[in-house]
């Protein structure tokens, strides 16, 4: 046995040394792993990975899709933002009214004051001048008999309407111009029929005796200067110093 031994020394040695070995790695080195468990650890591995990765594009989708609707609601804010621009420059545009609208109308603004100012530069450059003015009925008071009954007190004794009287004028004026004038002034009643087509104005009426009160001839006339113009009072325009007569005739062909 001894002998065997010996002769097998080194085998047994080999055979402790292994056994304790073993043994150690099974103490201090916990259990012994199959070789399939690495390939688990692999597939949780794997598997693991794949969560992550389709966390990842999920995430990343999600990313993708927040930046579209992030990039839509600023396109549409923007449009919003052109069409109230739009709606406020037409808004300004219209009405409106202001130094601006002019200009590009081709109006010119021109303030109160200077306006003012132009007027009364105006008056200031306008030429005046004076003329008289008479309004009689005399040739009724010898025809009183052909007068309509209901005018007849409309008459005055005299004959005298309006007494001569100094005028000024500005130049320019016709003598239709100061003929109303002056009725208004003195409170006489006028009736005139104005003819745009002709430019004239003709009297019909003054102190309510109108033409054929006094027989189917009579009516207004005028003069200036003593002589009967062959136009209508409106036409004829004054000069210095002109005297002006309406009178009543029962004869208005003389």
């Amino acid at each position: 046995m001894l002998q065997w031994i010996k002769t097998h020394k080194n085998i047994i040695i080999s055979g402790g040394i292994i056994l304790a070995v073993l043994i150690a790695a099974f103490l201090f080195g916990g259990p012994i792993h199959s070789t399939s468990e690495p390939k688990e650890n692999g597939e949780a591995s794997t598997e693991a990975g794949q969560e992550v990765s389709s966390e990842t594009g999920t995430s990343d989708r999600s990313a993708e899709a927040s930046t579209r609707e992030e990039a839509k609601g600023n396109s549409t804010q923007t449009e919003q933002t052109a069409s109230e621009e739009g709606r406020d420059h037409g808004t300004e545009q219209h009405p409106s009214d202001t130094s601006a609208g002019s200009e590009d109308r081709g109006t010119e603004v021109v303030p109160a004051s200077e306006t003012t100012e132009a007027a009364d530069t105006e008056t200031a450059q306008a030429v005046t001048f004076s003329c008289t003015i008479s309004i009689t009925c005399e040739s009724i008071l010898d025809h009183m008999d052909s007068m309509e009954p209901a005018k007849a007190e409309l008459v005055p004794a005299s004959g005298v309407i309006l007494s001569t009287t100094t005028v000024t004028v500005t130049e320019g004026e016709s003598v239709y111009d100061v003929l109303r004038r002056v009725c208004t002034n003195a409170g006489i009643p006028l009736d005139a029929s104005v003819s745009p087509g002709y430019g004239s104005a003709y009297v019909r009426g003054i102190q309510n005796i109108y033409e054929f009160d006094c027989g189917s001839l009579s009516g207004w006339k005028y003069r200036v200067n003593g002589t009967v113009p062959n136009y209508g009072c409106s036409s004829y325009i004054l000069q210095e110093g002109d005297s002006i007569q309406f009178y009543f005739t029962t004869d208005l062909n003389n």
